[in-house]
């Protein structure tokens, strides 16, 4: 059985679905933000994405925002929060023309914050392995120097189905520090009770 998350359900319901930058291209591209699928090209989205965001964590309801029409327009800068800065950064990589079957969101835990989760955005680049960008606690990296435990993660073409590691003895789902230079290959569906205590109290860059 396949369990979704109740925050990417809810973002996928307001906003619809995010592996599409149909109408955010023309903006996108008369703003001269980064085109092709180069990792140069995704360190500049992040770069730009950080610098046009103003990061304020959520009050109350944990709620995902993709931010990238006002991201795009650099009219002002919007309130973020890490979830909203990793949904925004999925959304304007796939407005480069980044393939959105490789692109998706990790839900981690920092090693300085055990009662909270954190979200990052990664790119399965066919090249060069995961990197990680839109990550709001540190710099856009190979996920081997993620440095975070890794708990969860989706794919943005099908961001409502999240996936966890899993103990092949038990079958349970676990979470991993370990480096790796991929995204694991043997995983089982996460319940959304994982997900009840909220994502990203204290963003920071």
């Amino acid at each position: 059985m396949r369990w979704s998350m109740p925050q990417s359900n809810i973002l996928q319901r307001d906003f619809g679905r995010l592996d599409t930058c149909a109408a955010l291209q023309q903006a996108y591209d008369a703003a001269g933000w980064p085109t092709g699928t180069s990792i140069s090209a995704l360190r500049e989205i992040d770069k730009r994405l950080k610098t046009g965001v103003t990061l304020i964590p959520d009050k109350g309801q944990d709620r995902w925002t993709p931010l990238t029409g006002t991201v795009i327009s650099g009219a002002r800068k919007p309130a973020a929060d890490c979830d909203d800065v990793a949904v925004t950064g999925a959304q304007l990589a796939i407005c480069a023309g980044f393939p959105a079957d490789r692109l998706g969101l990790i839900v981690t835990q920092l090693p300085s914050r055990r009662n909270e989760l954190h979200v990052v955005t990664f790119y399965d680049d066919p090249e060069s392995g995961v990197w990680v960008f839109a990550d709001t606690m540190d710099r856009m990296r190979p996920i081997t120097q993620l440095g975070q435990t890794m708990h969860y993660f989706a794919f943005i073409d099908s961001v409502t189905i999240w996936w966890a590691l899993r103990d092949p003895r038990t079958g349970k789902p676990v979470a991993t520090g370990a480096p790796t230079s991929s995204l694991p290959e043997t995983a089982a569906p996460v319940s959304p009770d994982d997900f009840a205590k909220g994502t990203c109290k204290h963003p920071h860059f």
